[in-house]
Order: structure tokens, then sequence, then C-alpha cells
């Protein structure tokens, strides 16, 4: 799927989300993860969470989970975890804690990775009566079923269903679906955009929420991957402007197979197609893989895409969109303080603040460029604008969704 797609399946998806929330009146679940993969299969996670109900009117409740997943086999997980927050209630806020243990089955099929996930939970607050009914809180046995799709570029599709029992009665009492997208962000970062419907089966009450979260993978090594550094470390040119420094271990007529170290010192290994490569380098020794290929697009002899990346990788390294950041944590922030409270004060200023950046090219300036030399070649440019571009898009969506998410906190704290 390529960029534009992405872009056009995520603001599809958005109206969606719109449409439910006038429909339903629905809140929003803001979280975000942070895990560290240890040894012995051990992953580390700490997991702080924000609710919203009421059309986002009011925080119901802030927590943050800690815990720790064990890979018992190929399939097979068992996990420990520790919630532990505070809940508004009548204008006050109840401290309340949760202690869970859980066993998890994963497959993987492909592009299908099939999930089941069976916990049981132990609660405890200074209880009012809404919270006996939270099936967040009270002790009960969840059972869950996922699907996970992973068949696009970068992004992966997911659903699941989860079914709530009374620990000491063994009924069954509530129901919760979830759905939604995943975008696999760069450097083990995961942002997620999603709907939740929650039915209480003994009320028939139903809440809806618009659910978004941010996740991110710190991998730690262990010392035998931090002693196992390449012997013959070679310098990868790929053809989208980033360069790999490994060894390579396989080089046939069609793939190339590289052992490098990754950003914290963990060995990693990548397979890649030789047209994916412009050229490797060995003891200073240039060997050229490019060639001209019109099918995939290579009309350029080997000096102009050479250029050509020289803007690719420059736009990479040297353009931040500090001006992006900056303008859209100030607008959406203000706007979203202004408007108080609400679904639109929320979501909408960042979506046109991001729309509004899409028709505009990018400017190359002097401190973009690693040779000002290249100033006015078409072939640098090409290379440059379409990269820098993307960053900018990202950009000014995350700004603009930190400075909304800002303001809303802002007022709620000043009123």
């Amino acid at each position: 799927m390529t960029y534009h797609k992405r872009v056009l399946f995520f603001f599809l998806f958005i109206p969606f989300c719109l449409w439910s929330q006038v429909q339903n009146d629905a809140g929003l679940w803001l979280s975000s993860k942070v895990s560290f993969e240890l040894p012995a299969k051990h992953t580390f996670y700490v997991a702080p969470e924000i609710r919203l109900y009421d059309n986002m009117h009011q925080v119901r409740s802030a927590f943050a989970d800690v815990g720790v997943q064990k890979k018992i086999s190929k399939h097979w997980s068992a996990i420990g975890e520790m919630r532990i927050g505070a809940r508004s209630s009548n204008e006050l806020w109840n401290y309340r804690q949760r202690m869970s243990l859980g066993l998890q089955w994963k497959e993987d099929w492909g592009k299908w990775e099939p999930s089941i996930l069976l916990r049981q939970q132990w609660g405890h607050s200074n209880f009012t009566f809404g919270d006996w009914q939270d099936v967040d809180l009270s002790h009960n046995t969840r059972l869950k079923g996922g699907m996970r799709y992973t068949g696009l570029d970068k992004i992966d599709l997911y659903t699941s269903h989860e079914l709530f029992f009374n620990s000491y009665t063994r009924a069954y009492y509530n129901w919760r679906w979830q759905g939604g997208i995943d975008y696999n962000l760069k450097n083990h970062q995961h942002m997620k955009l999603g709907y939740l419907i929650q039915r209480d089966i003994t009320n028939l009450k139903t809440d809806y929420v618009i659910t978004g979260g941010w996740s991110y993978d710190f991998e730690v090594p262990n010392s035998k991957e931090k002693s196992a550094i390449p012997k013959n470390e070679q310098t990868v040119l790929l053809m989208n402007g980033r360069t790999i420094k490994g060894e390579v271990m396989l080089d046939s007529t069609l793939l190339v197979r590289l052992r490098y170290t990754g950003r914290y010192g963990k060995m990693r290994e990548a397979e890649l197609h030789r047209s994916e490569i412009f050229s490797i380098t060995n003891e200073g020794v240039e060997t050229i893989l490019y060639g001209q290929d019109s099918l995939l697009g290579y009309t350029y002899n080997i000096d102009e895409m050479r250029v050509f990346l020289m803007g690719e990788r420059d736009a990479y390294e040297r353009y931040q969109a500090r001006h992006t950041l900056i303008s859209g944590f100030l607008i959406c922030g203000t706007v979203a303080f202004l408007g108080q409270d609400g679904f639109v004060s929320a979501i909408v200023p960042a979506m046109l603040f991001t729309l509004g950046n899409v028709p505009f090219k990018v400017r190359c300036r002097p401190h973009h460029m690693s040779n000002e030399a290249l100033k006015y070649n078409d072939w640098y440019a090409e290379g440059f604008g379409p990269v820098a571009k993307s960053k900018r898009i990202k950009r000014a969506l995350l700004s603009g969704f930190v400075g909304s998410a800002s303001g809303i906190l802002l007022y709620y704290c000043t009123r």
C-alpha cells in the first residue's frame, strides 16, 4: 500500500468514528504503552491511560498498568499485571487498583494472526455503587478472542470480542467488542485508532467509545548480542536514500541478506531484493547493483540516481518541519482550549490542520542540503520533495493531536 493510499485509508476511517460519535455520544479512551524486551523471553511494560465519557465532557478515570509477560513456548505466554489509578465520582477522585493473571495463545497463519487471552482479575477500591458495576474493577474472569490482518504495508487491521464472567457465580454478564487500525511507525513505534462497543447484559446499558493509542517497543540487547559485532562491515545504500552498515551474509541473483546492529545494539537481519539496493561498499570499493528498469520506474542513469538518492537522504536526515510542529501545537491547542470540550474541538482542528498541509510543496533551503551545489538540480529536488512532504504531513498530524489534547487538558485544569 502506497503512502497516499495509507493516508486515504486513514481519513476514510475517521468519518466512521465521527458518525459513531454523533449517533451514540461516544466517549474517548487514550492510551500509551512502552515495553522493554528483557532476557529469558520476558517483556516488561508500562501503559498509562485516560478515559473520557459523555461526549468527552469529563475525565472519568486515569490509571497506569504495570506488567510482565513471559513467553512460555512458541504460541503460549503468561501475563501478570497491576493497575493503579483513580476514578472520578461526584467530583471526587477514588483510589483504585487491580491485579490480574492471564494466559495467552497466539498463532501465525501467514497474513492472519488469531489469539485467545484468558484472564482472572481481582479489584480493590474505595467503592461507590457504580464501581461494583465496572467490569475493569470488579472480580471477574475474562475471555478474549482476537484476529489481526497483517497483509497491508505498515497498516494492520484488528478486531476482538471479549466476554466477562462473574468470578463468584460464573454468570456471563458483559461483553466488549473493538476493532480498528494499527499504523506501524518507524523505530518500533505504533499508533492505533479504533472503536469500542461495550454492553452490560444485566441492565442493557451500552457504551460507545473511540479509542486511540501510541506504543513503543524498547528492545534491550543481552550481552551475547552486544558482543556479536559483524566481522566484515559493509555499507549498503538503499533505493530510498537510507544506508545500512552491516555484514552481507547472502548475495544471490535475487536477494541480499544483511546482518547489522540495530539502534540499541541488538543484532538484526534483513532480507532485501536486489532492486531495493543501489550499491554495496566494501573496504572503499563500491559495487553498483542499480540498473535502469522502466517497469520499476528506474529511468535515471547511475549518476542521476545517485543525486536523486542524495535528495532523499537529506530529507530524511536534515528536514525536521519544526515550523509545522510548533504551529500545529499552538493553533490546535488554542482552538481546543477555546472550544472547551467535546469531540469537535478535540479531533477536527488536528484533521483540518493536517489536510491544510497536503496541497503545499516543501521548499528546500540551504540548511537542508548536504551540498549546496545541488541547489538547482532537478534530480535532487525530485528526491527531496516527496520525502520531506511526507514528514511534514506526519508531523502536522502528530502536533495537531498533541496540541488538541493539551488544550483540552488545560481547559479542565483551569475551569
